[in-house]
């Protein structure tokens, strides 16, 4: 996440002031469109090519998720059960941790009622085929086990006979099924049964009118509606923190205000996923089986079938049909249908519209999670729909339970006597409940780990610092000294800065950046008041700072539009060096606040904190990652093109005649020769390899305090982070090709 966010400041200088961009336009002014594969035979050719390239990279060990989704679904996979990428699920328990827990040999595969260490409720619950005693099997909820197969194939039932989609099976929707399938009579013989069920049924087991395509479910899984590129937090790691407000909009909810008093349930779903319907109220069942010792809670997701994605026809018989929501605005409407229709009794808090929180926690389509006391992930189940395992949940959350009340000499349900027992945890610096990340450390321990200070002196320390620096804690060191270059040793006026930062945060909704251009700006000596009053209306602006808010308004929410003539008026008015300034200030402003509200960081305590001029040694090097070249797969050149008209809009004539425009258009500014640079070299440019990118040169030359804090940034990240370099090129792909940067 954090490359992401690097590497999209290189396309915003080069789209927004510095190169200039290209317009992703044939001649005639209309988008190229790619023409459609000639058979299926050699579109199924070229996904497999692509699959056995995305394996090649990974020679040696596991793909990540999506990569494994990625290349079952390019080769047929149709998210069916059983194809292995819906979990397994992580549990902190398991048959072994239950019987040892009881006293009981685990090779005697049984735990009776009386071995049984706790309430009956939960002993119930545990035993899965209400036989009288607890084995494996009741625990085993892998795709084997003839029990699961079976719940997928009733559920599926289920389904086919709840007419209305409300998750409840009448008298009556059974009737009328009787009636239509034995043609009026008054009942079914097997075959009528089975030909009702199953007429129609295609390839995966889907329902008639529901099965996907393949390129419904690429585009599903990078749009995040079937799957998420983020894993999510994994067993034992604290859950990332976030503050969403309810449905109704009466209050926002802080996970780490819940952290501590009881486990904690998080659900994750959405209304169009029809499974996740079904399977609701075996939460709210759950719900009300342990609400005395639990909490439930459920986040609301993107969804994952609209009518303008993976569209299923067994929704929109039962009324369910909805477009992708565009605003959060959308999104609660659609989440208040649901809550109409499944008439949840557990809080129901909506996601933002980017999904922050279903990234984080790879919540989409489906997803359960227990939290336990600590803050720490205890259960986490596969991805929905198939991995979506209430029953499975349950029991682990029972399980919980049995340990909790272990140590607090009671039972579940029951207060310890002498009130809770304190949270315990094994990094005591790491502070589980407050504001900003949950895995946030304090300062102190932040410190420790950051390179040695040779300027100024230790103080508070951003939040995000303190997120970063237990992993990438060289890099974080150069990002404070960047940030305090933004902030303060920038060559703009402190009024014009403060204002365009205060611009970008506003529409990236990033409240955290937001309080700290305006407290900048207070320092100056302006108000709240008069900022928001200058920027209600923009109009009453002097020139030079309505063109420059304009500009920033432009750069943050549609980059590739910048054109020539309004970056010549902002020379016109602020001088070239000022101008590519401002390119950089937009630039890290759009970098920080996508940081900020990746990490889910929360304002300070005591913030916004004020610049710190820190400078910290420099202690070297860290080896750069070894790249792994992928194997040598053969590549056949397909003249026709492979139809998807989000990222291949522009046919190969098209997207070349781009870059060679890129190539010979005139630079708004004068790019430098490396000669010059070398002549009169900026301080803090590295003379031992200067650089040769046109926009590090270009910056270098106008706006060296800012290009060479970024670069020197950027350069530790690269190679203390080591990356995954095959994600680092998709990731930098999406980004240009997004912003239409074909620089």
């Amino acid at each position: 996440m954090l490359f992401a966010c690097f590497r999209r400041i290189a396309p915003l200088l080069l789209t927004l002031g510095l190169i200039g961009a290209v317009s992703a336009q044939t001649p005639t002014g209309q988008p190229g469109k790619a023409q459609l594969p000639a058979t299926a035979s050699e579109e199924a050719n070229r996904n497999e090519l692509l699959a056995r390239f995305l394996e090649s990279a990974y020679r040696d060990q596991r793909p990540p998720e999506a990569v494994r989704m990625l290349v079952a679904i390019l080769r047929g996979s149709l998210m069916g059960p059983g194809d292995g990428w819906f979990g397994p699920a992580e549990s902190r328990y398991s048959w072994n941790w239950l019987a040892e827990r009881c006293g009981v040999d685990p090779s005697q595969r049984a735990i009776t009622a009386e071995q049984f260490k706790g309430p009956p409720a939960l002993f119930a619950r545990l035993d899965r085929n209400k036989d009288g005693r607890i084995a494996p099997d009741d625990l085993d909820w892998s795709d084997r086990n003839p029990y699961v197969q079976m719940s997928y194939m009733l559920n599926r039932i289920f389904r086919r006979l709840d007419s209305d989609g409300d998750a409840k099976l009448t008298k009556d929707e059974l009737a009328k099924f009787v009636e239509k399938a034995g043609q009026g009579e008054p009942a079914l013989s097997p075959e009528q049964f089975r030909d009702a069920l199953l007429s129609g049924l295609g390839g995966g087991g889907f329902i008639p009118g529901d099965a996907p395509t393949t390129e419904q479910l690429i585009r599903g899984l990078f749009a995040g509606e079937v799957g998420s590129i983020n894993e999510g937090p994994k067993l034992g790691q604290p859950a990332p923190n976030f503050t969403l407000k309810t449905v109704d909009g009466g209050r926002s909810i802080q996970l780490s205000e819940l952290i501590g008093k009881k486990p904690l349930v998080l659900v994750f779903g959405n209304f169009t996923c029809g499974p996740f319907r079904s399977f609701y109220p075996e939460v709210e069942a759950a719900y009300n089986r342990n609400k005395k010792d639990a909490d439930f809670l459920m986040v609301y997701v993107r969804e994952a079938h609209p009518n303008d994605g993976w569209k299923m026809e067994s929704n929109t018989r039962v009324g369910v049909a909805v477009p992708q929501p565009n605003s959060l605005g959308e999104r609660v409407e659609v989440a208040k249908q649901f809550c109409q229709r499944l008439n949840p009794t557990i809080p129901v808090v909506v996601d933002e519209i980017n999904d922050p929180v279903g990234h984080a926690y790879s919540g989409m389509p489906a997803r359960l999670y227990i939290i336990d006391r600590q803050g720490k992930v205890a259960y986490k189940s596969g991805r929905g729909p198939f991995g979506f395992r209430v029953g499975e949940m349950e029991q682990a959350l029972c399980m919980l339970l049995l340990e909790d009340s272990g140590r607090t000499a009671g039972a579940p349900g029951e207060q310890p006597k002498g009130g809770a027992a304190p949270p315990a945890s094994d990094a005591p610096t790491r502070k589980v409940g407050l504001k900003g990340w949950p895995a946030q450390l304090d300062d102190t321990a932040a410190w420790q780990c950051l390179p040695e200070l040779t300027q100024g002196e230790r103080g508070p320390l951003p939040a995000w610092a303190k997120i970063l620096a237990p992993s990438l804690p060289r890099t974080t060191a150069l990002m404070l000294e960047l940030d305090y270059a933004q902030r303060a040793g920038n060559p703009l006026d402190p009024k014009l800065r403060g204002l365009v930062r205060y611009v970008a945060a506003e529409l990236n909704r990033c409240d955290y950046t937001r309080a700290y251009a305006l407290a900048d700006l207070e320092r100056i000596g302006l108000s709240a008041r008069e900022v928001h009053r200058m920027l209600a209306d923009p109009r009453e602006l002097p020139e030079e700072l309505r063109v420059a808010v304009d500009f920033a308004r432009k750069m943050t929410t549609a980059a590739w539009s910048v054109e020539d003539a309004e970056f010549a008026e902002l020379v016109r008015l602020h001088g070239v060096r000022n101008a590519v300034a401002l390119v950089h200030v937009l630039a890290y402003s759009n970098f920080q606040d996508r940081l900020v509200l990746g990490l889910g960081v929360s304002l300070e305590n005591d913030g916004p904190l004020p610049p710190r001029a820190w400078k910290f040694a420099r202690a070297g090097e860290v080896p750069v990652a070894a790249r792994q070249a992928p194997l040598g797969t053969p590549v056949q050149i397909v003249a026709e093109g492979i139809a998807d008209p989000d990222w291949l809009a522009l046919d190969y004539a098209t997207l070349q005649r781009a870059l060679e425009a890129q190539r010979s258009r005139q630079a708004r500014v004068r790019v430098p020769t490396p000669d010059e640079l070398m002549a009169n070299p900026p301080k803090g440019m590295p003379t031992n390899r200067p650089p040769r990118v046109r926009w590090g040169m270009t910056g270098y030359f106008y706006a060296p305090e800012l290009t060479g804090a970024w670069l020197d940034a950027m350069r530790m990240f690269g190679q203390e982070s080591k990356q995954d370099r095959v994600f680092e090129e998709l990731y930098f792909w999406v980004v240009t090709r997004s912003l239409q940067c074909f620089y």
